[in-house]
């Protein structure tokens, strides 16, 4: 393959994921699409379970780097 046919590829690719992208975002309901915003990657977890995955996250600048 040329790099001409795998540029096309990748775009192709590129537009058709674009379009199904679209696509489902027209044809979800409006409820549907609320309750997806409303529990992202955290769906079927009850709140407890959510706050227990959460992790403090070290503060990088206040560190000194080790030599």
């Amino acid at each position: 393959m040329s790099i001409a046919q795998l540029i096309e590829n990748a775009l192709t690719l590129l537009a058709a994921g674009a379009a199904a992208t679209f696509l489902l975002g027209i044809s979800l309901s409006e409820d549907t699409v609320r309750r997806g915003s409303e529990h992202g990657r955290f769906g079927g977890m009850s709140l407890s379970e959510r706050n227990s995955t959460r992790r403090s996250r070290s503060n990088r600048a206040s560190r000194k780097p080790t030599l």
